[in-house]
């Protein structure tokens, strides 16, 4: 079984700092290894490396803050998949419809 869990998540301020001070260590703790669409460096096209880093995921965390169109691309991916997931977000509304049966923590920055 992977031991990754693959965080899909925007890059740059607020974000990278969510991923390295709380998202990464809780990961750890949980004695799997995180990884961020900004850590797949393969020899494929990036989008495939980072296919092929959530199929062999054992589960998902998504921070959905700001409708990002590339976040919602890979939860769909991650969905498409049965992925375990977790969706983290500052606004239900920032989550697609369909997907807020699914696990959803809602924050305040």
């Amino acid at each position: 079984m992977s031991t990754t869990c693959f965080v899909i998540s925007p890059f740059g301020d607020p974000f990278d700092e969510y991923y390295e001070k709380i998202y990464k260590p809780a990961i750890e703790k949980a004695d799997l290894q995180a990884i961020r669409a900004d850590e797949v460096y393969g020899t494929g096209a990036i989008i495939e490396d980072i296919f092929a880093q959530i199929v062999s995921a054992r589960m998902v965390i998504c921070e959905a803050t700001g409708k990002n169109p590339n976040v919602n691309y890979e939860l769909g991916v991650a969905h498409a998949l049965q992925k375990p997931a977790i969706i983290v977000t500052q606004s239900i509304a920032d989550v697609p419809f369909d997907y807020r049966q699914l696990r959803v923590i809602t924050y305040d920055q």
